[in-house]
């Protein structure tokens, strides 16, 4: 049986996540290896809507024909159409101008079946594009405090662990560059520039990419990540 499309267009931003659910071990040092658990990440999407009343009724209906949750139905981003579900409650809000119904908006969550785009395999030297702005970076030496009558302390990690919190901005180009680099790597190593140095690092599990648009064309995006920066002298 053929799949409803969803024929409604978001309004403003969009935010795309995909989220890989690795799995993480910890070790007493601090070191961390992860593991892979799914083949593609999870991606979702939330955005408004917003449109008259007869729009609202529509959307309603869309939802309630579908169950929710439940039954899925096609949905058309960024030139590509894929299988989704709604995957949170529909929560409108109704416009009114002196108690005459005008309008809405509604803010819409949907997440996809099965990503359709294939990404490429990874490689330690693809380079990440540049954050803009400043960037914060902790450094954690794994210290123990220890407190048995007398204050001792307890160094586990034989290097620091680094990290860096970076802010990205621009064009679209550098938005799919961020998104392939991200599911094509899940948590494998890949280089960044920042400054005129260059660091080994590792994306985090999951990213939000917020897209700018105008009307259904995207213009930009923002995000911000948190990296682990790589000691090879530790993977040893």
């Amino acid at each position: 049986m053929a799949l409803d499309k969803f024929l409604f267009f978001p309004r403003g931003e969009v935010k795309v996540t995909y989220s890989w659910g690795s799995k993480e071990t910890e070790y007493e040092s601090g070191y961390k290896k992860y593991k892979r658990t799914r083949i593609a990440s999870k991606k979702k999407y939330s955005f408004t809507i917003s449109g008259l009343t007869k729009d609202m009724e529509r959307l309603i209906r869309f939802y309630n024909d579908h169950k929710g949750q439940y039954k899925a139905f096609l949905f058309e981003y960024d030139g590509i159409e894929e299988v989704c579900h709604f995957s949170d409650v529909l929560n409108i809000t109704r416009l009114y101008e002196c108690a005459t119904p005008v309008g809405f908006k509604c803010t819409v969550d949907i997440s996809v079946k099965k990503q359709k785009k294939k990404y490429g395999l990874p490689s330690e030297t693809d380079m990440l594009p540049s954050p803009h702005g400043e960037v914060k970076q902790s450094i954690d030496h794994n210290v123990q405090v220890l407190e048995m009558g007398a204050e001792g302390r307890r160094i586990k990690s034989t290097y620091p662990h680094e990290k860096l919190s970076c802010n990205w901005s621009g064009l679209k180009k550098d938005r799919d560059k961020i998104i392939d680099l991200f599911n094509s790597h899940c948590r494998i190593p890949l280089l960044m520039k920042k400054g005129g140095m260059v660091y080994k690092v590792i994306l985090p599990d999951s990213i939000e990419i917020t897209d700018l648009r105008e009307q259904q064309k995207i213009v930009g995006y923002k995000t911000s990540m948190d990296l682990e920066v790589v000691n090879d002298k530790e993977r040893r």
